[in-house]
C-alpha cells in the first residue's frame, strides 16, 4: 500500500535504503528528520572539518618542503666549501 503511493524515484531510494546495515539506516533516518537550522549547521562542520583536513594537508607539506630546503642547502654548502677548500691548499 505504501509503495503504491510512492514516485518511482522514491521507491528505488527506498529499496537503496533497505540494502544499507541497521546503523546506517537509521542515521540517514535520523538525518531526515532533521529541521533545516540544524542540517545546514552540519553542513557548515562537515566543511569545517574538510577545511581542517586541507590546513593539515598543507602544514605537513609546507614541513617537509622546510626540512629538505634546509638538508639540501647544508649538502650544497658542504660540496661547495670542500671545491673551494681544492684552490686554498694549492700550492703557490
Amino acid at each position: 500500500m505504501f509503495l503504491a503511493q510512492c514516485r518511482p524515484e522514491e521507491i528505488e531510494t527506498l529499496k537503496g535504503i533497505s540494502r544499507l546495515d541497521k546503523e546506517a539506516s537509521e542515521a540517514l533516518f535520523r538525518l531526515a528528520k532533521l529541521d533545516t537550522e540544524k542540517l545546514d549547521l552540519l553542513l557548515k562542520g562537515l566543511n569545517y572539518v574538510k577545511a581542517f583536513g586541507t590546513v593539515g594537508t598543507l602544514g605537513k607539506w609546507l614541513v617537509i618542503s622546510v626540512v629538505t630546503t634546509f638538508l639540501g642547502s647544508m649538502l650544497l654548502w658542504e660540496q661547495i666549501s670542500k671545491f673551494l677548500s681544492i684552490f686554498k691548499d694549492a700550492p703557490k
